[in-house]
């Protein structure tokens, strides 16, 4: 009977080292999948920013150069319409200076005949 227990404390140390192996294995096998889904969490998240953060960077960019675009424009159109005002306006003061003298002329010539 000492022999059968003995070969039965054998057999039970036996089975529990493979039963803690077993634990261990799969121990360590939901650690490596818990640190790979991580792992892939964390990419995602990351390329998740670097795509968000390019777009901000790119919409601030878009709305700089369009800001610029027309800023420039409009200038180029205030410079523009000043100087067709200007040319206008220097037209014009030569029409007035022309229709003066030629009122004078007129006046003189209208003094001459009587």
């Amino acid at each position: 009977m000492n022999r059968r227990r003995n070969i039965f404390c054998i057999w039970a140390d036996y089975i529990k080292k493979e039963k803690n192996a077993v634990n261990l294995i799969g121990a360590i096998a939901r650690r490596q999948l818990r640190m790979e889904v991580f792992t892939r969490i964390r990419l995602v998240a990351r390329e998740r920013f670097l795509e968000a953060n390019a777009e901000r960077i790119m919409t601030n960019l878009f709305r700089v150069l369009k800001q610029n675009v027309l800023t420039r424009s409009f200038s180029k159109w205030r410079v523009r319409s000043y100087t067709e005002v200007v040319r206008e306006l220097q037209l014009r003061r030569e029409q007035l200076h022309q229709t003066i003298l030629r009122h004078r002329h007129e006046a003189e010539v209208m003094e001459a005949h009587k």
